[in-house]
């Protein structure tokens, strides 16, 4: 019924904090206080696991409670220990609930990043990783993905170039991005960050990768590749409008 009573129930020998805290941030827990409350479940954690624990050992050895454990003098049925409510903390939103599950599964469960901008990504993308492999060899892209990692490298020369992992919602792609490019658009790498990325679809070095030459914020997408502006007129004229009607 709460964290504390999956605290008191659990294999204290076998399940430690950590693995309570990493059902919680996955979402396992939420039956218990619902997915608003995996903050407030996470900061009540390390107490519940402790009161758990020592109520669990209490038990084992025919121990009674000071509060909320003690039976009556004739040895009735022991009464049920005090739980205390969850700590008033502010729900997560939607993105670090997902940061969450990705940092305790290594992936995301109840959504995915690019959800929120599934309009933009449909209408400006051309690919994804599921569909990039299609392609022939030099294709130009665009492709949206979070950033999974960047490793920064520096050349002979002494420019900065960088290697980069992007996911999206059916798998991962390489990328490259060289100096002139890194120059340009290196400070939208940063880990976690949901970006469009424009460049060539490279195959000719081995494992499938993106020759990066542009990195757009996923929020700039429409406003950075719209080709046009749309306007929709209703050319009905209605019996009570007095206005002149456009000439066509």
């Amino acid at each position: 019924e709460s964290i504390h009573e999956f605290c008191e129930r659990i294999d204290h020998a076998k399940v430690n904090l950590k693995a309570v805290e990493s059902l919680v941030r996955a979402g396992a827990l939420d039956s218990l206080h619902g997915a608003d409350s995996r903050a407030a479940m996470l900061a009540a954690a390390p107490d519940a696991f402790r009161a758990g624990k020592s109520l669990a050992s209490d038990r084992s050895t025919g121990q009674n409670m000071l509060f909320g454990g003690g039976g009556d003098e004739s040895g009735g049925e022991t009464s049920a220990p005090v739980r205390m409510p969850l700590p008033e903390i502010k729900p997560w939103d939607r993105m670090t609930r997902l940061a969450e599950e990705k940092e305790s599964l290594g992936f995301f469960i109840s959504g995915h990043p690019l959800d929120d901008n599934a309009a933009s990504i449909s209408e400006f993308c051309t690919t994804d990783t599921a569909r990039i492999t299609d392609l022939q060899d030099g294709a130009r892209v665009v492709l949206a993905g979070v950033v999974n990692r960047v490793r920064p490298v520096v050349t002979r020369t002494g420019n900065k170039m960088a290697m980069t992992t992007l996911t999206d919602k059916f798998g991962t792609i390489e990328a490259v991005v060289f100096s002139e490019a890194f120059a340009k658009h290196g400070a939208e790498l940063q880990v976690d960050r949901i970006v469009a990325v424009v460049g060539a679809y490279e195959t000719s070095r081995g494992e499938p990768q993106i020759v990066i030459d542009e990195v757009i914020p996923i929020e700039e997408l429409p406003a950075r590749l719209a080709t046009r502006l749309e306007i929709l007129f209703d050319g009905r004229v209605r019996e009570d409008d007095e206005r002149e009607p456009l000439d066509h």
